[in-house]
């Protein structure tokens, strides 16, 4: 999986497809991050089905401004906190996910306890990834993407 720059501008639409069609050359899956507000009526015509929709979790770091009611197709969440990511897949139809917000707090002692990001009782890297991965797992396992309820 690879992730084509973020569509900040509609007008750069052909050029980031092209692209991606390059991309794809080389890669299984390609992910289009659509920012642009003026592509959100359309971004599930105008980005061919053979990408994965892209969105981007707010953080200080950035944002896809689209509403997520926009992203009718499957999507790839890229980055930020667990919990907002697990809340997000209730809107969309998430089928996959990255984040490293967890091993960043751990080199500080924190982990992810399932609501927040909080300082280890007993401290260590290893026990922080181990118990952020344990929690974070838990937040997906009632997880059903849009119409696979039940198989």
């Amino acid at each position: 999986m690879t992730v084509a720059r973020d569509m900040v501008n509609a007008e750069d639409l052909p050029r980031i497809l092209d692209e991606a069609w390059m991309l794809s050359e080389h890669c299984r899956y390609v992910v289009v991050v659509p920012k642009a507000v003026p592509l959100a009526l359309e971004l599930n015509t105008l980005i061919p089905a053979d990408f994965l929709l892209g969105y981007s979790v707010p953080t200080r770091h950035g944002r896809t401004t689209l509403s997520p009611d926009a992203f009718r197709r499957p999507v790839h969440l890229l980055g930020g906190r667990p919990d907002v990511q697990r809340r997000l897949a209730d809107q969309m139809q998430v089928v996959s996910l990255d984040c490293n917000r967890f091993t960043l707090d751990a080199a500080f002692g924190d982990y992810f306890d399932g609501q927040t990001f909080r300082p280890h009782p007993t401290g260590g890297y290893l026990r922080c990834i181990t118990d952020s991965l344990r929690h974070i797992n838990k937040l997906w396992t009632s997880y059903e993407r849009a119409g696979e309820q039940g198989k």
